[in-house]
């Protein structure tokens, strides 16, 4: 009965698999059958954005798996509520749902596939909380259960973020290998879907390691020669503007700063990216209000108001 469900979820048709997810409700009554459908309604709202309704009647569905030994239906239910906390921004909520996906993933059959997607959100989430090392170590488990799973894609993708999380929690130790591996898969998979971006994060990776490693002028040529490989795109022109900007405040060179900031915020907007706008206009105002000293007379009103 639930075939076509199925079928729709699979060929991403959300909205009409959740028309029929309520059509199966009404007239179902074989409890697997209605926990299945419980499945691909969680992931059809979170796969349309909708968190807060893949949440809702969520922990009834995965007790339910749970009481009647359906495994893969709790695995799937577990995973994609733990996605849904974490697209709100509820990371103990998300880390301690991936906990519940992986402490039973001995038991999966079809769900064991998405192993390296629990363990993907978990490392996310240590890292919003501070827990690199945590974070660091999870990334590592997701990029070997998507590699022993066959999932070479998204192993690219988890090195990126591995990559990324890596910068930001400063362990610069690993980076040349990972940053090495994704170029390996970029050149051997220019067909990929997103390929152009996924090469222009790697660029701009490689810029961020140069710089953190003290080499501002290799960061520097690195970006501008990829610039030139991604004009007509403003939310990639963006990230290169943005990271020559911090690299040549770096260098001290406030013109070239400034013009580069000035440039990236021209990008976000052309874009229609209201995050990159909000980081742009940042980024200009941090370099505005450090580079012009305030005037003494400005300096004395502060004071006396």
């Amino acid at each position: 009965m639930i075939e076509y469900l199925e079928q729709l979820v699979e060929e991403k048709k959300y909205r009409e698999a959740l028309k029929e997810a309520e059509r199966l409700l009404r007239i179902t009554k074989d409890p697997h059958e209605i926990v299945w459908i419980h499945v691909a309604r969680v992931m059809s709202h979170c796969s349309l954005g909708e968190e807060k309704y893949s949440l809702a009647g969520g922990d009834a569905a995965i007790q339910m798996a749970e009481r009647l030994g359906e495994w893969d239906a709790y695995g799937l239910l577990t995973l994609y509520v733990g996605v849904a906390y974490a697209r709100l921004g509820q990371q103990v909520e998300t880390a301690r749902r991936m906990y519940d996906f992986l402490g039973k993933r001995h038991l999966y059959r079809n769900a064991l596939k998405y192993e390296y997607n629990a363990w993907y959100n978990l490392g996310i989430a240590n890292f919003v909380e501070g827990e690199s090392q945590l974070g660091t170590q999870a990334l590592i488990n997701a990029l070997k259960a998507a590699e022993g799973h066959g999932e070479h894609r998204h192993a690219h993708g988890v090195r990126q973020s591995l990559i990324k999380a890596s910068l930001e929690a400063g362990l610069l130790e690993p980076i040349p290998r990972l940053l090495a591996e994704c170029a390996t898969y970029l050149r051997r998979n220019p067909d990929m879907p997103g390929y152009f971006r996924s090469w222009a994060y790697h660029v701009k990776m490689r810029g961020e390691h140069a710089l953190a490693t003290g080499r501002p002028v290799r960061a520097r040529m690195l970006l501008a020669k990829a610039l030139s490989g991604v004009k007509g795109q403003p939310a990639l022109e963006f990230l290169f503007h943005a990271l020559l900007s911090r690299i040549a405040d770096h260098l001290d060179n406030a013109e070239w700063a400034l013009g580069h900031a000035l440039a990236a915020r021209t990008c976000a907007v052309l874009s229609h990216r209201s995050d990159l706008e909000s980081e742009a206009a940042l980024l200009v105002d941090e370099l505005t209000l450090r580079r012009i000293p305030v005037p003494r007379d400005l300096d004395v009103w502060y004071m006396n108001v």
